[in-house]
């Protein structure tokens, strides 16, 4: 589900790492949020096994600190993006917001 790991950020205008469920970079996006291309989400909608899925989160969560120590800067850090994400989160009426996402969460479980 999309939590308030990932909605906390995204309010306080900070970029965020997804470390969830399947479905949830596809969520957020189709919610019309900028998920950052820090790490590479391909694993996210196609790996079945939650286990698997935080390994390899982890494995790119290395390759970003690599990054990070080898240039001093996030990479495709584009903050009018996540500005954008935020005014977009605050432009939502709670209650409609979390039942679409739980609508989505359900469609997307059972397929």
């Amino acid at each position: 589900m999309v939590s308030e790991k990932v909605l906390r950020p995204i309010a306080n205008c900070h970029p965020f790492i997804v470390i969830g469920p399947r479905y949830t970079t596809k969520i957020l996006e189709d919610m019309g949020f900028y998920v950052p291309p820090f790490i590479n989400y391909d694993y996210i909608d196609s790996e079945e096994f939650p286990w698997i899925r935080l390994v390899k989160t982890f494995e790119e969560i290395k390759k970003l600190l690599k990054y990070f120590e080898d240039n001093g800067k996030l990479p495709n850090f584009d903050m009018d993006r996540i500005e954008q994400n935020q005014k977009l989160l605050l432009s939502f009426d709670r209650s409609d917001v979390l039942y679409d996402v739980y609508s989505k969460l359900i469609t997307k479980t059972i397929i």
